[in-house]
């Protein structure tokens, strides 16, 4: 029998949460075993609800990582095929993000960058 990894018991439990089922319910559906699912949920609730969580950090979800990273990723080949500095495109970015207007974003992506950076 296959051992499932934290990772994939995490990504699990968020997907439950988000589901509407019970745990039972979801556990079944997943063709997985109910008794280690709701260990797991256990785990995951008690250290999420624990005093050691700090208050004012958001936590990113597994998901929403997987998401973030392939942003990049994405925004890095761009960079590759339009001839950047990935380093210099992004801290750029960062340097104009926050004062640039929202109908202007578009001049930030790599495929515009040179044409709209300021000298």
């Amino acid at each position: 029998m296959k051992k499932t990894s934290i990772e994939t018991y995490y990504e699990l439990f968020y997907r439950w949460q988000r589901s509407g089922l019970s745990k039972a319910a979801f556990a079944d559906r997943e063709g997985i075993s109910k008794v280690s699912f709701y260990s797991w949920c256990k785990k995951f609730e008690t250290k999420t609800d624990s005093p050691g969580f700090q208050a004012g950090f958001s936590r990113i979800e597994l998901a929403e990582a997987t998401e973030m990273t392939a942003a990049m990723y994405s925004f890095m080949a761009s960079c590759k095929k339009n001839n950047l500095n990935e380093f210099d495109w992004l801290k750029n970015v960062f340097e104009r993000i926050q004062s640039i207007n929202h109908k202007s974003l578009y001049q930030l992506l790599p495929s515009n960058w040179k044409k709209y950076r300021p000298i």
